[in-house]
Parts: C-alpha cells; structure tokens; sequence
C-alpha cells in the first residue's frame, strides 16, 4: 500500500494506540501514502480535536474521529490530488494496563475513505491483532 500513489489519508490514533503509524513508517515508502498522523494521548487536547467526550474508548469517539480527520485530509488536498486519489482516515483508540489500577486493555479501529481499500488496512490490522495477542 505504501508504494501505490492512489492511496493518501491520515492515521489518527488516541490513548495507547501508536502502533499503525509506527507500521508504516518502519515499512518504508510512507511519504507517499501518508499526509498526516495524529496521536493524541492527553484527554483534553483529544477533546480539542474531536469534541467532549464522557468516554474515550468508544464507537462514538472513533467514529468522531474518523469524521474530523477524514475532512481535514480530503478537503484541502482533493482539488491537488483529485478523481486519481482514494483519500483516506484511518483512526484507533486503545486503553493500556494502568499502574495503579486493575483495568484490563482493550481498543477500537475503524477506517473511512472513499473508494474500497478496508481490504488493505483489515489485513493491517489483523496483523497488529495479532502482535498484540502474542
């Protein structure tokens, strides 16, 4: 996917979630397919970005988020890039073990764009799925 040119988008990630990014860069050829990432640890400044939330590892956020950056990738840049680009946002949110507490960790991941590409970034996914459980 790195090396397609038709792919651009965002990777916006939330909480513990850092790993998608950290994928492409690490694979190579991420200029080209990524405009912007966002990782937004603090609950405050991620309120900034996505509106008040009463929870942060939610359906709601996610689909707030995937909204907000989708928007902020595609609008500027679709008169540039045009019909040839399938745009993309790309957004997680993960809570990790606390030190203090006994939570367990758990997240969510969703993708928005505009032409069918979820196979790519399912297959993404499941891979970092699968890091994780191991």
């Amino acid at each position: 996917m790195n090396l397609d040119p038709k792919f651009y988008g965002t990777l916006a990630e939330i909480g513990a979630g850092q790993e998608v990014a950290r994928w492409f860069f690490a694979v190579g050829g991420a200029a080209g397919t990524i405009a912007k990432t966002i990782s937004a640890y603090d609950m405050t400044i991620s309120d900034t970005f996505y509106g008040k939330c009463a929870r942060y590892v939610t359906k709601e956020r996610l689909e707030a988020m995937l909204e907000y950056e989708y928007l902020q990738c595609e609008l500027p840049l679709k008169a540039d890039r045009g019909k040839n680009t399938c745009f993309f946002a790309f957004a997680d949110t993960v809570v990790a073990k606390a030190y203090l507490r006994d939570n367990e960790c758990h997240g969510t991941d969703d993708i928005n764009e505009t032409n069918n590409f979820t196979p790519f970034l399912q297959a993404l996914t499941n891979e970092l799925s699968a890091d994780r459980i191991e």
